[in-house]
C-alpha cells in the first residue's frame, strides 16, 4: 500500500492507468473508496486519489487545528511534489472541491484544469 509523510501524518494514496495527472479528492467523512467510482472509468489519465487527513486510511489524525481547507491544500501540494507532478487536473466531490479550489488559488502554476462536483 503507499504512502506518503507529511508532518508525522502517513497519507495513504492510489494511482491509475496512464496519462496525464488527475487528483481527484473525495468528500468529507469519505475516503478514496467512497468516490472512486466517479472517475475510474476515465481513459487517457493517470487517476491519482488520496485519503485526505483525518479520513480513510490516512493516519494518524493530526493536531484539529490543522483540519481546514486551508491545510488540506497543503497536504495536496506536497503529495504532488513527492510525486513530482510539474502540472495536474485538480478537482473533487464536496469538500474535495472546496479543497480543489484552495489549492488553485494558493498553487496556481500547477494547475491544467479543475473538475468540481457538488461544490462545498
Amino acid at each position: 500500500m503507499p504512502f506518503f509523510k507529511n508532518q508525522d501524518i502517513n497519507y495513504f494514496y492510489k494511482i491509475e492507468g496512464e496519462g496525464f495527472p488527475f487528483l481527484f479528492i473525495h468528500g468529507l467523512g469519505g475516503s478514496i473508496e467512497a468516490n472512486k467510482y466517479i472517475i475510474e472509468n476515465l481513459e487517457g489519465v493517470q487517476k491519482i486519489y488520496v485519503d485526505m487527513r483525518g479520513h480513510g486510511r490516512t493516519y494518524p489524525l493530526g493536531l484539529k487545528k490543522y483540519l481546514n481547507f486551508e491545510q488540506f491544500s497543503e497536504d495536496v501540494y506536497n503529495l504532488i511534489n513527492y510525486l513530482n507532478i510539474k502540472k495536474i487536473i485538480v478537482g473533487g466531490i464536496s469538500m474535495g472541491s472546496a479543497v480543489s479550489i484552495r489549492f488553485a488559488l494558493k498553487f496556481p502554476w500547477l494547475i491544467e484544469g479543475l473538475i468540481l462536483i457538488r461544490p462545498a
